[in-house]
């Protein structure tokens, strides 16, 4: 368990903490006994939009007997699902493990979140999976919200979970890694994206009218890995003999500092209507299974 969540909180909280693991831990159907901790890897997508239902991904090892999710802060319950609730599903990659006992778990900042299917991985290059269903109410709170999953061996560390107003748009292939293949988007949008493999770059296309200033951001997300995302912006400049050829644009932050800012919220002014494309990659080219990355990308008023 992180020692961070321990500092500068009362110690009634911490006490209410310790009671709601361990009664969790006690209502698994398995012994705390030869069960490894969890450890979680990542998760799809990255984020869910305010008044919805999310179907969540998360990845890691040590899955089995996973029945619960720990949604952080103070005043998280959780309360036992009747069995028929639960429909587990089954894969050729890899084999369902049923818990006896799931929860829906539920925090005073609007989240409800409940186990459907733990799928463990009898091979080496697959992880085990929770399928997690995420319930948003209209009036949860819009930001980072923090995710563990509880199992027998204990508690998991902590994935980064977003609320956002926009349209969430969930991209985790790499049909998106270059230019030309840029994947169009809508403004204002909120796209859940990871890099694997050779390809560190991703790639989104928009349409904007003169006069516009967009902002674009890319929080940090905690995870297994952490992302240090960069963006670039580019004009779409293209002719008859290179219609993929684009010129790349200056930030307003830029601007104001001479450098290519380090932080993850930047904004543009666009003088001209057109197509642009946005590229995001990694500061130091990291990929990765954990390497997600959440880019969000609004109008911003004058």
């Amino acid at each position: 368990m992180d020692l961070q969540l321990f500092k500068m909180v009362p110690l009634m909280v911490i006490f209410r903490y310790l009671a709601v693991l361990a009664a969790l831990a006690l209502s698994a159907s398995d012994t705390l006994e030869g069960h490894a901790s969890p450890e979680l890897g990542w998760l799809k997508p990255t984020a869910g939009q305010v008044n919805s239902v999310v179907e969540l991904e998360i990845h890691g090892s040590a899955l089995v007997g996973t029945h619960a999710v720990w949604l952080g802060g103070e005043g998280c319950t959780y309360a036992p699902l009747q069995p028929d609730l639960i429909q587990p599903t089954t894969s050729d990659e890899r084999t369902t493990i049923t818990t006896t006992l799931y929860h829906l778990s539920t925090n005073p900042d609007g989240l409800e979140a409940t186990i459907r299917d733990v799928l463990v991985s009898d091979k080496p290059n697959i992880q085990d999976r929770a399928i997690v269903r995420m319930t948003i109410k209209p009036d949860t709170r819009v930001g980072l919200h923090e995710l563990r999953l509880v199992s027998p061996g204990g508690l998991s560390n902590r994935l980064s979970f977003a609320v956002v107003p926009e349209m969430v748009i969930d991209k985790h292939d790499i049909t998106h890694n270059t230019p030309g293949t840029a994947h169009p988007i809508p403004i204002p949008a909120a796209i859940s994206g990871r890099f694997s493999g050779p390809h560190r770059l991703h790639y989104y296309s928009f349409d904007v009218a003169a006069g516009q200033t967009i902002g674009f951001k890319v929080p940090v997300l905690q995870g297994a890995d952490r992302l240090d995302g960069q963006l670039m912006l580019y004009e779409t400049t293209g002719s008859w003999l290179d219609p993929g050829q684009s010129r790349r644009l200056v930030f307003n932050e830029e601007k104001a500092y001479g450098i290519h800012p380090t932080n993850h919220s930047l904004t543009h002014h666009f003088t001209r209507t057109g197509r642009y494309i946005v590229e995001i990659g990694s500061i130091f080219g990291q990929a990765g299974m954990g390497y997600s990355y959440l880019l969000r990308v609004n109008p911003v008023k004058p």
